[in-house]
């Protein structure tokens, strides 16, 4: 904390500690933060699904919290979200009968390039007219092959998890960056688009930990890189648009929100209280340059207290696209912020899972994804990611060419774009903006005291991946006609309980019957003990492990891998031994 805006010389400060500090500095500085989204009211108990671990993980590099136990609690408010909650609801406020037949106009309204226009001004921030005065002055149409646009703006193409499937939310989501000016320039200051590349792929790699030390390139040399910190200037622009079965790749014109996220505070000024803002820090912020949170979200500004200014912008009845208010602000802060355990510099991992080289700077289409390996399980993300979730193939169909089916069918595209037609008519985003076509059993309407979910279930989700591996999926026609697909023909559920220090149970279930070794392997890949071996039929089973080599002797403390071989898969977990 840079001593200048410490608080010192207050003697009843001295024997408070961080926390109640930051509790009354936030309470009387700071604009309330983040509404937990609705996917935390989902009562999961004695079931493997589990989306708690997309956001609450353990030592995940890069971001602020560990924050695992997060998982065993259910929120302790009631909750707020009638649209995820009782979707039936809109069809009261907005009779399906009043909804167009044919929805074709609807989605091809050009929404965004009128609210462009209006904007007026320059490429500078905060330089549109009226309303607009802080929306960006990206062209998506003017995007190349090479992911550059107007301005300085670049697209890039990532791999989606779970949560950011068009075929679940709804929507198509892509994504643009833009560094300053000085990282845009030679040395001598000579506009270059090689030493833009040069920085944009430095960017990657410094947000996945693989570059720490060193500076940025050209006149951005006397730039420290930051390891999983984007530079002071940064921008990130997320667009939502509506799905249309008509179009390529089902991207409609039309467009639900536009979301951009300015690095204003540079790491320099970070605070030592996280959510303490200082006057350095409102010097530089935008929201607080216009006027404060209060004055701000009329312009759609929100700051979320980690350097970040974050603008934002959802339609009207018309289509016409307005600035969001305070309360549709706080569903954006619940996830770009520093209190999850996931996210990398208060943003997700969209920009750390570009697919490789050039061909991850395009636009993001949902085409041609392979099913990459997640190197933090071990194993291939989305066969994991439908194992813990159906326990089998039910929802994993794949395309011909190996790659993932993330669109849904037409028929499904339709219904979900019907129910997010009666939320935009009802203005009632706050309430939630994710279309939900039936009210889900499991969602839960008042707090809950506990979660009642066994260590076992409180699972790690890391977003780093191994692109040199993945597995090819069946077509979908293959699923029903052959069974589960080969990615899936077994599954390892994590060691509990762990770390542990007596012993722990490992769990296992084979689809179909093989030959299968389940072995314990230290940190230098040598093998400790091997727990099963042999031909299984189909079916569950647990073997314990007491924390001993292959001789009977107790092992060190540390890390070991569980890992299971059945035909040509292997599953990998870690487990911690603890002396």
């Amino acid at each position: 904390m840079n001593p200048s805006h410490r608080p010192v010389g207050v003697p009843w400060l001295r024997p408070l500690t961080a926390a109640v500090f930051l509790a009354l500095v936030r309470s009387a500085s700071v604009p309330a933060q983040g509404r937990i989204p609705a996917d935390c009211y989902l009562d999961q108990r004695g079931n493997t699904l589990n989306t708690c671990k997309y956001c609450h993980t353990s030592g995940q590099p890069g971001a602020l919290n560990h924050d695992i136990d997060r998982q065993g609690a259910f929120p302790a408010v009631a909750n707020p979200f009638l649209n995820a909650l009782d979707p039936a609801r809109l069809d009261s406020l907005v009779p399906p009968a009043t909804i167009p037949a044919d929805l074709a106009a609807y989605l091809a309204l050009d929404n965004y390039h009128a609210a462009l226009t209006a904007r007026g001004g320059d490429a500078a921030v905060g330089s549109g007219v009226g309303e607009y005065r802080f929306f960006p002055d990206l062209d998506p149409d003017q995007t190349g092959a090479d992911g550059f646009a107007n301005n300085g703006w670049r697209a890039w193409k990532w791999k989606p998890n779970q949560l950011a499937w068009p075929r679940f939310n709804g929507r198509i989501q892509q994504n643009w960056l833009r560094l300053p000016e000085r990282f845009r320039r030679t040395a001598a200051g000579t506009p270059d688009l090689g030493v833009y590349r040069q920085n944009l792929d430095l960017l990657v790699q410094v947000l996945r930990g693989e570059v720490t030390t060193g500076t940025y390139f050209g006149q951005a040399a006397d730039e420290p890189v930051v390891a999983y910190r984007f530079p002071a200037g940064a921008e990130v622009l997320h667009y939502l648009y509506y799905l249309d079965p008509s179009r390529p790749a089902m991207k409609a014109t039309r467009i639900k929100e536009v979301r951009w996220n300015i690095k204003t505070v540079p790491t320099s000024v970070d605070q030592e209280y996280f959510g303490y803002v200082s006057k350095q820090e409102k010097a530089l912020s935008l929201t607080w340059r216009a006027g404060g949170p209060t004055a701000a979200a009329a312009y759609g500004l929100a700051y979320n207290e980690d350097g970040w200014d974050i603008i934002a912008f959802i339609e009207r009845p018309d289509g016409s696209l307005r600035p969001q208010n305070q309360a549709e602000l706080t569903q954006c802060l619940s996830c770009h912020s520093g209190r999850l355990g996931v996210p990398v510099d208060s943003h997700w991992q969209s920009l750390q899972r570009k697919l490789p080289g050039e061909a991850g700077w395009t636009v993001q289409d949902y085409q041609g994804i392979l099913d990459f390996y997640n190197a933090g399980l071990g194993q291939a993300e989305m066969a994991e990611t439908f194992a813990s979730s159906f326990g089998d193939a039910s929802g994993l169909a794949g395309l011909g060419d190996g790659s993932i089916a993330y669109l849904p069918t037409a028929t499904q595209a339709g219904a979900l774009t019907r129910r997010y037609y009666q939320i935009v008519q009802t203005q009632s985003y706050a309430l939630g903006r994710d279309p939900v076509l039936a009210a889900d059993p499991k969602m839960l309407r008042a707090p809950a005291t506990a979660r009642f979910r066994s260590p076992s279930q409180q699972q790690a989700w890391l977003p780093a991946l191994d692109f040199a591996r993945f597995d090819r999926l069946p077509a979908a026609t293959a699923i029903a006609a052959s069974g589960p697909p080969s990615v899936l023909r077994t599954l390892l559920s994590p060691a509990f309980p762990n770390p542990f220090n007596g012993s722990t149970q490992v769990r296992f279930v084979l689809l179909q019957a093989g030959r299968v070794s389940l072995a314990v392997y230290g940190a230098d890949g040598g093998r400790v003990r091997q727990l099963e071996q042999g031909e299984r039929v189909a079916g569950t089973y647990q073997t314990r492990w007491d924390g001993r080599d292959a001789g009977g002797h107790a092992c060190a403390s540390g890390i070991y891998w569980v890992q299971l071989q059945a035909g040509d898969q292997r599953l990998t977990r870690p487990v911690v031994l603890v002396r």
